[in-house]
């Protein structure tokens, strides 16, 4: 059964459990898990994890090696089946398709990057971008004008006629970012994409997922990374421990004139007059709605980090206080502020 209301998508299982899922999101995922069994060892590498990627949105995550980033990649990419909780994809669940209506999933819905890019070597730039249409179907004409589009999408139109081995690293990347979008996908989930790149490099390929939004804005991208550098060309950026979201140490917001950041529900804003046992360590912002602009140079486009709780003597029911700095994408000004941030 579905039920739709304005902000919240009710969808109930077979089971009679319900979930309410966020129709902006193309991706939501609740408290999710995942076990692998090596000979009698049970290895945990998600564990409760829970996620909403918007669709649009270019999403990075990050996190030490282990905590279960590519796990996650390879859920949401129907590579794996998880353990137990629930992903649904455009509203649909996914966890409970079998093997071979995961297969149909992804060839309509993902496209893959890898680390070591995966080209055939023997094909050129042109043919290895063609190569996952003619497994398709698609007719000649069809193909040629799909190939071209996405080769001036990545900028290597000119070396459509190169082999991989006369490509610099960036620039097989960067037709292996042409070959994940052939089939078209909603969804394209990018594991560790510049991990075998310098830097140089390395920021010409996410600039190039930065251009896939604006030619294509209803791709969702998700894009795994040790690489901290690169975190001004995502919109979110989301950090992994232990196989699940620590939302004490990250949730990096891209901030719009005029919206309301994710994680604050405006009935909660109300209770906010309600900090009286709190009074002598109230934040200079009560809420992270409330950050609107840059304190120095008052431009919108900032973003907030909240890096962890702060203890005080009497908690408040209502809130909590946590440090929070403040980045602005005009004037690159770094502040240090408190906020409020409401129980759920």
């Amino acid at each position: 059964m579905t039920v739709n209301d304005e902000r919240k998508l009710r969808i109930e299982d077979e089971a009679g459990k319900r979930y309410m899922l966020d129709p902006s999101a193309c991706i939501n995922i609740f408290n999710l898990y995942k076990v692998y069994k090596r000979d009698k060892i049970e290895v945990v590498a998600l564990r409760g994890l829970t996620l909403h990627v918007k669709r649009g949105e270019i999403l990075m995550v990050v996190g030490p090696s282990g905590c279960g980033k590519t796990t996650l990649l390879n859920l949401i990419g129907g590579l794996d089946k998880p353990t137990a909780g629930k992903i649904f994809i455009d509203n649909e669940d996914i966890t409970d398709l079998n093997y071979d209506a995961l297969t149909v999933y992804r060839r309509k819905k993902i496209g893959f990057v890898f680390q070591f890019m995966n080209l055939v070597r023997s094909l050129n730039a042109y043919e290895n971008v063609e190569l996952p249409l003619i497994s398709l179907g698609a007719p000649a004409v069809e193909r040629k004008r799909r190939v071209d589009e996405l080769l001036d999408v990545v900028g290597l139109r000119e070396r459509r006629l190169h082999y991989p081995t006369e490509l610099s690293g960036g620039e097989q990347q960067r037709i292996a970012i042409a070959t994940a979008l052939a089939n078209s996908p909603s969804i394209i989930l990018a594991d560790e994409p510049t991990g075998e790149l310098d830097s140089t490099n390395a920021h010409e390929v996410m600039s190039v997922f930065k251009a896939l939004i604006s030619k294509y804005p209803d791709i969702t991208v998700i894009i795994v990374t040790h690489d901290l550098s690169l975190k001004r060309y995502a919109d979110r950026l989301v950090r992994m421990r232990d196989g699940f979201i620590d939302e004490a140490l990250q949730l990096q917001y891209a901030k719009e004139e005029g919206t309301t950041l994710v994680g604050e529900d405006a009935g909660r804003q109300q209770s906010a007059g309600r900090a009286g046992d709190l009074e002598d360590v109230l934040p200079q912002y009560p809420s992270i709605s409330d950050i609107k602009y840059c304190p120095k140079c008052n431009d919108p486009r900032i973003q907030v980090s909240i890096l962890k709780a702060v203890n005080v003597d009497k908690p408040h029911p209502l809130f909590q206080i946590r440090d929070a700095v403040i980045i602005c994408n005009e004037c690159h000004n770094v502040e240090k502020v408190k906020v409020k941030i409401f129980h759920q």
